[in-house]
């Protein structure tokens, strides 16, 4: 069991195990923090019992990966991304940031549980680009508030080199799920905010489904990957990580470059 959370499945964990047994840790898999129950199959790979979001202090030392999120002092927010994701340029972030656009109320409500888990975590397998916006100043140099994270702010979106598309507040926003808009940014937001709308309607009508609707197959390196429907494939140094949703995935879930 490990007890900070990790970005890679190592392979000296994995040799302690007998095929049977069990591998509990908090994984990264791209920008949320999943505790996965990991059991070994025969054929090498480790299959996911149990799916809960969750946030721990990331792993140190040899293990660990460097920190995808880059702070962009212009607009007093850090852009965080995955691991598997270019590392952010924070001028151009500044740039795209500083061109903000039409804003368009979203038909489904959103909470701020659902910045990591939810949609969050749906976008993120499902779309590429994808990246999270924090507030590191309370008077962030955005047209519009983020969603409220504790004592802080933040929000999911889609960026590109030529705009991007945030989820924010249509209203204030309480403890619950409220009212959201999608804001564009630069000459390519347009067509961000169609897909993130387009991906807000697809988790909707699945179900809105969190981190327990997901099932993870963790290949590690060497291994052949099985035989699957529609996974998303998430590339770690040590291993592959296969995240498949339960819900209709051929339709509803876009590939991700790469497969």
């Amino acid at each position: 069991m490990l007890t900070v959370g990790s970005d890679d499945v190592m392979p000296e964990w994995v040799a302690q195990l007998a095929v049977g047994g069990r591998l509990l840790l908090p994984l990264a898999v791209r920008g949320s923090q999943l505790s996965v129950a990991l059991d070994l199959g025969t054929d090498g790979m480790l299959r996911s019992d149990s799916v809960r979001s969750c946030a721990f202090i990331r792993l140190r030392g040899a293990a660990a990966s460097a920190d995808a999120s880059r702070l962009v002092d212009e607009l007093g927010v850090a852009v965080q991304t995955p691991d598997d994701a270019p590392e952010p340029d924070p001028a151009a972030v500044a740039r795209i940031l500083g061109d903000p656009r039409e804003r368009r109320q979203a038909a489904v409500p959103l909470g701020a549980v659902d910045i990591w888990d939810g949609f969050g975590l749906w976008l993120a397998l499902t779309e590429p680009g994808v990246c999270r916006l924090l507030a590191v100043e309370s008077g962030a140099g955005l047209p519009d508030d983020l969603l409220p994270i504790g004592s802080t702010s933040g929000t999911v979106a889609l960026m590109t080199g030529g705009g991007a598309a945030a989820v924010v507040p249509a209203e204030p926003l309480g403890t619950g799920a409220g009212v959201v808009a999608v804001r564009e940014f630069g000459p390519g937001g347009a067509a961000l905010a169609d897909r993130v709308l387009g991906a807000l309607d697809a988790w909707s009508a699945a179900g809105r489904p969190g981190a327990s609707a997901w099932r993870l197959t963790v290949v590690p390196t060497g291994v052949d990957a099985p035989t699957l429907a529609a996974p998303q494939v998430i590339p770690k140094r040590h291993c592959r990580v296969l995240a498949e949703s339960p819900v209709n995935p051929t339709e509803s879930l876009c590939r991700l470059p790469g497969r």
